[in-house]
C-alpha cells in the first residue's frame, strides 16, 4: 500500500528523478525504480549511468530500506563486480540485477526519507570499489 507520506516523499523525489516509478507489492511493501542514476567518477565504472530498484520496506520510514538493485551489466571499468554485490533474481518478477549488500548506517524515521535512501544509493556509486 503507497501511504500518504510514501506518495507525498516520491513527490519530492519526483523532482529530481522525474521519471522514477513506484509500484505497491501485495506484501505491504513498495518497489522503487529509479533511471538515469549517476555511476561516477567518469570511466570508473562500466556505464556512466543505471537505473536502480530498492524496496520500502512495510512500516516505512519506521523500517528503513536495505540493499539495493542496479543494472546486471554494471560493472567496474576493470570488468570486476563490485563489493559487496552479487548478480541475483531482484525481488517481484525485476529478473537479474546486480544486488548491493549496501545498509544506511543512520536512519532516523522523523527526518529520512525516499530521497534519502536514493541519496544513499548515489553514494555508493560514487565509490568506483
Amino acid at each position: 500500500m503507497i501511504t500518504p507520506l510514501i506518495q507525498t516523499q516520491f513527490d519530492q523525489l519526483l523532482k529530481a528523478s522525474p521519471d522514477a516509478t513506484m509500484q505497491a507489492l501485495p506484501d505491504g511493501s513498495v518497489w522503487v525504480v529509479v533511471p538515469g542514476v549517476a555511476a561516477a567518477p567518469p570511466g570508473a565504472w562500466s556505464h556512466p549511468a543505471v537505473t536502480v530498484r530498492f524496496l520500502l520496506p512495510l512500516g516505512f520510514p519506521q523500517a528503513r530500506p536495505d540493499c539495493f538493485w542496479a543494472d546486471a551489466e554494471l560493472r567496474l571499468a576493470g570488468g570486476g563486480l563490485p563489493q559487496n554485490s552479487a548478480i541475483q533474481d531482484a525481488p517481484h518478477g525485476a529478473g537479474k540485477q546486480l544486488w548491493f549488500s549496501w545498509h544506511v548506517a543512520h536512519w532516523n524515521p522523523q527526518v529520512d526519507t525516499v530521497q534519502t535512501y536514493l541519496n544513499v544509493v548515489r553514494r555508493r556509486l560514487q565509490e568506483a570499489r
